[in-house]
């Protein structure tokens, strides 16, 4: 059985990965497979989040999951791709980006300039 975990970046989806791996001792997967390992590159975190790595992705992944006698949490940054349960994640639209911005400077290395332009009508 799969399930997604989906929220825009930034919104806490590692956060909520981590309270289901501390409380309820499960593993999640990513939509994205190995790319997402260079973001939890350290054994200590992918442990403490619960993160299992693999190298399936995309529809491999979604496929496999759905043949799996275990329950799958996939982690995404889309609307889920199938019809299954979805769990998500919703953050102030300020926060999360402000949040995804100092991500972007300080792992990407990309100097992201955050401009915010306010409309009042």
């Amino acid at each position: 059985m799969l399930i997604w975990l989906a929220s825009y970046p930034r919104s806490g989806n590692s956060f909520f990965r981590t309270i289901l791996r501390e409380c309820f001792d499960l593993r999640t997967l990513s939509l994205y497979g190995a790319s997402d390992d260079r973001v939890f590159s350290s054994p200590d975190v992918r442990r403490a989040i619960g993160h299992v790595s693999t190298d399936l992705a995309g529809r491999e992944l979604i496929d496999f999951a759905h043949s799996a006698s275990e329950t799958m949490i996939i982690k995404t940054h889309e609307g889920p791709l199938t019809d299954d349960r979805a769990i998500h994640i919703v953050r102030n639209g300020q926060s999360a980006l402000i949040s995804y911005m100092h991500y972007i400077r300080e792992v990407e290395g990309v100097d992201w300039p955050l401009v915010l332009q306010l409309h009042f009508g």
